[in-house]
């Protein structure tokens, strides 16, 4: 199985001076090819390349976690008294779909057919992911105890991830919606 893809990665580094450091990036990508339910070189148990209705719209849709865009950024900072300040935000195109229908009465049988390539439909962009970390280090002779305060997904978005992309009554139903604002305190002992 054969695909194309095109990308570009921009990337930014500082590193620890000053007190602080930070990462970012950016990714635009294009990852199209036939789709299918395994691997490069081995198609699936259910792969059957001789029958027209499985080849039905696969060509050139987009192929595994194929994202036309990504964002990350991420960054600490050292405060005073041994504590340190975190931070991570994360946004994203949202994920390929394929909706399908389902066909009976055929003279092979059952069949599920792409009606639509794959990427043309998708799911939300995940926007204003950003996760938050404060934590103190405290050394007591060979012990090393680190109080820790997270916050993950400070805004609570909640993008839908994935979906029921099967036409019929539950088409677009969500399957899957991001985890929402988790508050996570704990301690981490070195000695």
């Amino acid at each position: 199985m054969q695909s194309d893809y095109h990308g570009v990665e921009l990337r930014v580094t500082k590193r620890m001076t000053s007190k602080w450091q930070m990462l970012g990036g950016v990714t635009f990508q294009k990852h199209t090819g036939f789709n299918h339910n395994g691997t490069f070189t081995n198609p699936g148990a259910s792969t059957d390349l001789n029958n027209p209705n499985y080849r039905l719209n696969r060509d050139d849709g987009s192929v595994f976690e194929e994202l036309p865009w990504t964002f990350k950024l991420s960054g600490s900072y050292r405060l005073p008294y041994n504590m340190a300040l975190a931070a991570n935000y994360q946004a994203r195109a949202g994920d390929p779909l394929e909706r399908t229908l389902q066909l009976t009465g055929l003279p092979q049988g059952s069949e599920t057919v792409f009606v639509q390539q794959r990427g043309v439909d998708r799911t939300e962009a995940v926007k204003g992911l950003l996760d938050f970390r404060l934590s103190k280090q405290i050394v007591a002779g060979i012990w090393r105890v680190e109080p820790v305060f997270d916050i993950y997904n400070i805004f609570n978005s909640n993008p839908v991830l994935n979906q029921n992309t099967a036409i019929g009554p539950s088409l677009g139903v969500p399957t899957m919606i991001l985890a929402p604002r988790v508050i996570r305190l704990s301690v981490k002992v070195n000695f």
